[in-house]
């Protein structure tokens, strides 16, 4: 389970500035990953403020000198993955690190920042698998509704089992890249199936968690150590057909358009594309009256995070 330290100290403050800004979504508590292209090619990059710490350059100055060269590589790949691979321990004492490098009292050394209004910032992980959770009991009743009128709004197996959408990682775009309306097929009221294009897109606002650790096949990852393989979180915004959807919906009448296109969001200013490092600020016991029901794969670990309408998984 991750744990509350020193890089989470509500009276932390850095020599960088802005990061004390009433405004800012990037206090020194925060700290997210991102990936910016410069003249020398993409580096890893670290939220501050309106600035980001540049860990190529930091590397390089010596600043993660207590490491090993495999973290350090890391730190001067192109994207995260690399990093991610090495587990929470690494996760936990590079942000340590990045955390004592901004603190007020170290050294300001502003020649390692960048500022983030010229910065580019490109899709920070190589996504190699993708599956969107049905994870929001009201939205699936909701969406039951609408498709079945006059039935159950949810199937029996919905609170017995996690329901979930294996998707194509190469659907997962940036924010800003142009949406085009697909074409599919669609189940008029009456007569057989129709192509053409899409008559409604909606769009659903949910959370994307990055696995970074893998398991073995055959071992079990248990819930209450879940979190230790999750490296970060994203907004995603996630494409779907609307009601066009109904014969997707429908196995017997499937057209792949279920989980269209997944959006990596904007978070805080024009083009930052921040991953949020886990803060377990968020994480406590939950309360039984928030839980009208347990499935039994997690009867035994009821200490969960926050309550999510969305999830979407990419490792």
């Amino acid at each position: 389970m991750v744990t509350l330290d020193d890089t989470h100290d509500p009276n932390r403050t850095s020599w960088e500035p802005t990061a004390q800004d009433s405004g800012t979504d990037f206090p020194i508590q925060n700290l997210p990953f991102a990936v910016m292209e410069s003249a020398e090619g993409q580096h890893i990059v670290v939220g501050i403020g309106d600035m980001a710490l540049d860990l190529h350059a930091a590397v390089l100055a010596g600043a993660f000198g207590m490491f090993s060269a495999e973290v350090q590589a890391s730190l001067r790949s192109e994207t995260l993955n690399e990093l991610m691979a090495l587990g929470p321990e690494a996760w936990r004492g590079v942000r340590a690190v990045v955390g004592d490098l901004l603190d007020s009292a170290a050294t300001p050394r502003p020649e390692l920042l960048r500022s983030q209004s010229d910065a580019v910032l490109v899709m920070p992980v190589a996504i190699r698998d993708y599956t969107d959770f049905y994870a929001a009991r009201h939205h699936a009743t909701n969406v039951g509704r609408m498709f079945r009128p006059d039935g159950e709004p949810l199937l029996p197996n919905y609170l017995h089992l996690p329901v979930g959408y294996h998707g194509r990682a190469s659907s997962i775009v940036v924010s800003d890249t142009p949406i085009k309306r697909p074409c599919g097929q669609t189940k008029p009221e009456e007569g057989p199936p129709a192509f053409g294009p899409c008559r409604l897109l909606d769009y659903e606002l949910e959370l994307g968690a990055f696995v970074g650790t893998s398991n073995e096949i055959g071992e079990r990852v248990e819930i209450g150590d879940a979190m230790e393989h999750v490296f970060g979180v994203v907004i995603l915004l996630w494409y779907a057909l609307g009601r066009d959807e109904k014969s997707s919906n429908d196995p017997s009448l499937h057209n792949g358009w279920q989980g269209y296109l997944a959006n990596l969001k904007l978070l805080g200013r024009n083009r930052a594309l921040f991953l949020l490092s886990l803060m377990s600020a968020f994480h406590g016991a939950a309360q039984a009256g928030l839980m009208m029901f347990v499935p039994i794969y997690l009867a035994d670990h009821l200490r969960v995070g926050p309550l999510i309408t969305g999830f979407g998984f990419a490792s």
